[in-house]
């Protein structure tokens, strides 16, 4: 799991999925967390990425770390800062579904399988075998 930082706040986590697909293809990425902060009522400006591999975690940083972070309609931010990625501190994706066990039924987390949107109970059986207890 990877901490993108300096995001945009417009986007919505179905926003910034399309932003990064369009670089690093929709198989990059398994989940996306990107939350609201309800103080500014606006998403924040951070997201948790988790790629499909550890391959593709490379080429997430190769490509984008640095680079300038595009807005939903496209066009390039005006944030003066660039995109920043960097491991988070809990690795993998059950350990990060199980950890954002309470955020499940939010809008701001998206679940991916070979570049498809998948529900709870899907992501569940494919990913967290080991983990069912502690988010159910």
């Amino acid at each position: 799991c990877w901490v993108a930082k300096y995001v945009c706040r417009r986007h919505t986590a179905a926003s910034l999925h399309r932003v990064l697909s369009d670089v690093l293809g929709p198989s990059a990425i398994n989940m996306l967390y990107h939350p609201r902060d309800a103080k500014k009522n606006a998403s924040a400006s951070f997201a948790f990425i988790n790629f499909a591999s550890v391959a593709e975690a490379h080429r997430a940083v190769r490509l984008l770390h640095g680079r300038m972070w595009r807005r939903p309609d496209g066009t390039v931010d005006t944030n003066p800062r660039a995109i920043v990625l960097e491991p988070a501190r809990v690795q993998g994706i059950a350990e990060c579904l199980s950890t954002l066990k309470g955020d499940w039924h939010h809008q701001s987390l998206i679940i991916f399988h070979e570049g498809r949107c998948i529900d709870k109970e899907a992501a569940l059986r494919l990913y967290c075998s080991l983990c069912v207890v502690a988010i159910v």
